[in-house]
């Protein structure tokens, strides 16, 4: 959603060149796999994994940009948290 600054490292002027029609479906892609489940939601490593295979970003990313739609006002927290792969509790996200 930003460009790189000039400090930045070249790891994140590479990502700001990102195509933002590209963004834009992968943003798109994640509303509607959480519309999917308007009441359980996803935490976001399940995010990460019920994408696996459908798009082609890293996991942070596709994080990154759960971040942006939830900014957006489009995502919110659901309120509860379900526990990751190591045992950690994460935060469930919705469709707003």
């Amino acid at each position: 959603m930003s460009a790189a600054r000039k400090t930045d490292p070249t790891t994140s002027k590479t990502a700001a060149r990102i195509d933002p029609v590209a963004l834009e479906g992968l943003r798109h892609t994640i509303y509607t796999t959480l519309a999917r489940r308007p009441k359980t939601g996803f935490a976001d490593h399940e995010l990460v994994d019920a994408l696996a295979g459908k798009v082609a970003r890293t996991p942070q990313r596709i994080r990154t940009a759960r971040a942006e739609l939830t900014k957006l006002g489009l995502v919110q927290l659901q309120g509860t948290t379900r526990p990751t792969p190591t045992g950690y509790q994460a935060r469930v996200w919705v469709v707003a």
